[in-house]
């Protein structure tokens, strides 16, 4: 009983922090907004306006091709990336 509390805590955790970094924001972003950027036939590869100072796409157009289906809302695709990371992680 005490071990499924813990892993219970830690999940808790582990997805209020996922939320919190979804809704800030950062790398995966830039990777959403190359995909929306392909989409419009923009270049991927300017940096955008909206986002901090040097960080622009800098991966294969096929990446960005790839999440042209996920590039809908930045939030989920974000939240559920970062749970993707952290399950592959363990």
């Amino acid at each position: 009983m005490k071990v499924k509390l813990t892993t219970l805590f830690f999940i808790s955790v582990y997805v209020a922090l996922c939320i919190n970094s979804a809704l800030k924001g950062g790398d995966f972003d830039i990777y959403l907004d190359a995909a929306i950027n392909m989409t419009h036939q923009y270049n991927i590869y300017d940096p955008p306006i909206y986002f901090k100072e040097g960080l622009s796409y800098f991966y294969s157009p096929l990446f960005a091709l790839i999440l042209i289906p996920f590039s809908g809302n930045f939030l989920i695709t974000e939240f559920i990336w970062l749970l993707l990371s952290g399950f592959f992680y363990v």
